[in-house]
């Protein structure tokens, strides 16, 4: 199910400090983040939403779901852990090098 997730966003300060000595940035935004993670069968039943067309739910991740930036920030952290000059958060990656060959 939807069970709260309490992973930490990484604090502003200690991105800052991990990439200060670098150069050169890039910046990459995921792209309707959440909504590229899939949610398990139990988890969609609290997902369902009442339109006047009738009830509908989500297979993914919904942005507006409480432990949605805490599971993000997880997965998307378990992806770049191995890389040093790279920060992430939320949808927001960003990688340092200090020349255009790193």
């Amino acid at each position: 199910g939807l069970e709260p997730n309490h992973h930490p966003l990484p604090l502003p300060q200690d991105i800052f400090a991990k990439l200060a000595d670098k150069k050169i940035f890039t910046q990459i935004d995921l792209s309707d983040a959440y909504l590229q993670v899939d949610v398990d069968e139990e988890s969609r039943k609290m997902l369902t939403i009442n339109t006047h067309k009738g009830l509908f739910q989500f297979n993914r991740l919904s942005p507006g779901v409480k432990p949605a930036p805490g599971e993000f920030q997880h997965i998307v952290d378990s992806m770049i852990a191995d890389l040093d000059d790279t920060s992430c958060y939320l949808d927001d990656i960003i990688v340092a090098s200090n020349s255009l060959d790193e």
